[in-house]
């Protein structure tokens, strides 16, 4: 984490494995049944993430104790991030005709993945901080899309308009 003093992620296991994990992949299944295909892989496959990243944190297989250095050690976990960096560049560009705030959403959720994969492979302090506000960002635009899909007028004072991106090309 490295945030003031704080140098390991363990604290955050609980939400990784509930929120984070159990949440999400509730939520995935939930938008399969109506049919959101894109909700759908995004909540399933992070909270597979989440979750996975979590046995990652509590050593449940000895993973540590596994490799000679903790630098090999730091690598695997670098080359664990890497297929989500490339995962999550994929969620971001399917949002490139939909709206501001989502796409802004997963553009820093791409960003923070990448920053700590790097920070994993370089072992750099600055770069995790980095990733660290790139995933500040996220909550904060996660609760922002959710506010938004949420709030309309029979239930809220404030409702979002929805801010699409600019349509290029042929017109389906």
């Amino acid at each position: 984490m490295h945030a003031k003093s704080v140098t390991h992620a363990n604290i955050l296991i609980a939400a990784l494995l509930t929120t984070s994990g159990l949440v999400e992949l509730i939520v995935g299944i939930l938008c399969f049944i109506i049919g959101n295909t894109w909700a759908c892989l995004t909540f399933l496959l992070f909270g597979g993430f989440y979750s996975s990243y979590s046995f990652v944190l509590m050593d449940l297989g000895g993973q540590i104790e596994a490799y000679s250095s903790t630098e090999e050690y730091a690598q695997s976990v670098a080359l664990y991030f890497l297929p989500w960096v490339i995962f999550s560049f994929i969620l971001w560009v399917t949002t490139w005709r939909s709206t501001w705030p989502l796409t802004i959403l997963m553009f820093c959720v791409w960003m923070f993945i990448l920053l700590f994969c790097i920070g994993q492979f370089l072992g750099s302090v600055k770069v995790y901080k980095a990733g660290g506000f790139f995933c500040l960002m996220s909550g904060v635009l996660g609760m922002y899309n959710v506010y938004a899909g949420l709030a309309d007028k029979t239930n809220s004072y404030f409702v979002i308009k929805p801010m699409s991106l600019p349509q290029f090309g042929k017109k389906d």
